[in-house]
């Protein structure tokens, strides 16, 4: 639930997540 991020934003915490193992 990230209504207050952006598409944009979001994608690259998606991104950063990856890095960890997250995504």
């Amino acid at each position: 639930a990230r209504l207050g991020r952006s598409r944009s934003t979001i994608s690259r915490e998606l991104r950063r997540n990856a890095e960890s193992g997250g995504g």
